[in-house]
């Protein structure tokens, strides 16, 4: 949200409708102008900027490893488990440890217990708490990594195959506004690099 500040003075002729949605709903051609979403780079009907790669990466409150030892992927067996259930199209409630997992070559950790969300905020907000560890997206979490409100107790970083892009109808980018928009999107997101 803070960049919108630049884009705003960059185009106050261009006034903004911003909608958080998670990923079970739909993206369908024609029902809006511009989305920015993670997704596989296909989407049916429409057309995809491809913006950032993801990584993902277990994180968890300093204060939870206090008393607890969490050095190595066997030891999430004594913690709670924190679920992304809309963490993109099409996942299932348990995607994204079961791919960290599987990527790093870890075996015979149940993920499917600990507590259940459906925003990635709020799952990291859960992780701030303490209420157990997450998995965090390098895109979302730097600032809550770097003030020091989570740590990665691993040093294994797992790049996913979805990636952050934009979808749009075939033909949206001819009005000037959208175009304006998504350009402006592309420069900040080749600015996060």
């Amino acid at each position: 949200m803070p960049r919108l500040v630049n884009f705003q003075t960059t185009y106050p002729h261009i006034e903004l409708k911003i909608e958080a949605e998670d990923s079970s709903r739909a993206l369908l051609p024609g029902t809006f102008d511009l989305a920015i979403d993670l997704n596989d780079g296909v989407q049916s009907g429409l057309q995809i900027t491809p913006l950032i790669k993801e990584e993902i990466f277990p994180v968890c409150s300093p204060s939870l490893l206090i008393d607890n030892k969490l050095e190595k992927p066997e030891d999430l067996r004594a913690f709670p488990l924190l679920h992304d259930i809309t963490a993109w199209r099409g996942s299932h409630p348990y995607a994204e440890w079961e791919g960290y997992l599987a990527a790093i070559g870890a075996t015979g950790i149940d993920v499917r217990r600990g507590y259940m969300f459906n925003r990635n905020h709020v799952v990291i907000q859960a992780a701030i708490a303490g209420m157990g560890v997450a998995i965090a997206r390098k895109t979302l979490s730097t600032h809550e990594l770097r003030s020091g409100q989570l740590v990665a107790p691993f040093s294994q970083r797992v790049e996913t195959s979805m990636e952050y892009g934009i979808a749009y109808s075939p033909g949206a980018l001819d009005d000037r506004r959208i175009k304006a928009v998504h350009d402006w999107i592309v420069d900040q997101a080749s600015q996060s690099t």
